[in-house]
């Protein structure tokens, strides 16, 4: 599975961070500038080496490109932010028709066009950029409700996570054998990946978030079986399916006390196939006893009164 480029502090803010890339320096003043209200914090740069640099450094809501910069193009940029940070709003805000921008080097990006030349075109652009900010309609997955305090709940048990590797393992053991499947394990779903706690039957680490099923199943309050991921045009390319040959997958949420669902206890197999009832209900009870090592390991680490 690919791995991302870069894994960084997924700190909660108030204020929505937009990088805006120019080589004209009027131009990223202007942009700039439209983006100085209390929500939001600006970053520019004129090429791509700096871009690059303030991706590796900030978690961005929105990136607003020029058509031109001094070391590549807008659509070369905006394909690099779709790889680091896939959440990002991306929009092209140049004075180019769009039938003059070649597209055909970068094929598969969803950006958003501004043609600033239109009447109005800093306040298209903000009120674009506030809506994707606000409904996060860019991302290549669903996101919960309540993602921002999901996220700021996970935090809490980010810490202990290595205290309960082994005691996973065992559980995943017990999925794998009673299950009769090929894969087991145990995700934590962040902000742009799954980090795999424990694992059988597969060698994985951290996936990308849009690479997962689990980003689907941390929406539900039960477990989500989906029993040929080849038939379903959401997974049917994913990479575990294409490269791994996985075929059904099922999964139970790790919900906190608190009722926020963190990640996701799963099976996987080769062959398409249904879990009934007695299975779905062996994952869930896994799932919170999963959860339950989490909840104990945190409330041992609190200092004591």
């Amino acid at each position: 599975m690919s791995i991302p480029p870069i894994q960084l502090s997924e700190e909660t803010r108030s204020t929505a961070w937009i990088l805006v890339v120019s080589a004209d320096e009027g131009w990223r003043n202007q942009v700039g500038g439209a983006f100085g209200g209390e929500e939001y914090d600006v970053a520019t740069a004129s090429s791509m080496a700096t871009a690059r640099h303030q991706l590796g450094q900030q978690f961005f809501e929105a990136v607003v490109t020029d058509s031109a910069l001094l070391d590549g193009t807008g659509l070369e940029l905006l394909a690099e932010v779709r790889a680091q940070q896939p959440d990002a709003a991306c929009v092209l805000y140049t004075d180019l028709d769009s039938a003059a921008i070649d597209t055909s080097e970068q094929p598969d990006i969803v950006i958003n066009y501004i043609n600033e030349t239109q009447p109005n075109a800093l306040e298209v652009l903000l009120n674009e950029v506030e809506t994707m900010v606000e409904t996060r309609a860019h991302t290549s997955y669903p996101l919960p409700y309540d993602e921002d305090e999901r996220l700021a709940v996970l935090d809490r048990y980010l810490d202990v996570v290595s205290e309960v590797a082994i005691s996973f393992k065992h559980l995943t053991r017990t999925a794998e054998e009673e299950l009769d499947v090929d894969v087991s394990f145990v995700g934590l779903v962040g902000r742009y990946t799954e980090d795999i706690v424990a694992c059988r039957g597969i060698d994985w680490g951290v996936l990308n978030r849009e690479e997962t099923v689990c980003t689907y199943g941390v929406l539900e309050d039960g477990p989500t079986v989906i029993e040929d991921l080849t038939a379903d045009p959401r997974f049917e390319r994913l990479n575990f399916v294409t490269e791994y040959n996985l075929r059904s997958y099922a999964g139970a949420p790790l919900v906190t006390s608190d009722g926020y669902r963190i990640g996701m206890f799963c099976v996987m197999d080769e062959a398409p196939r249904k879990y009934d009832e007695r299975e779905q209900d062996l994952l869930t009870s896994l799932a919170d006893e999963a959860m339950d090592q989490l909840e104990r390991r945190v409330e041992a680490s609190q200092p004591k009164p």
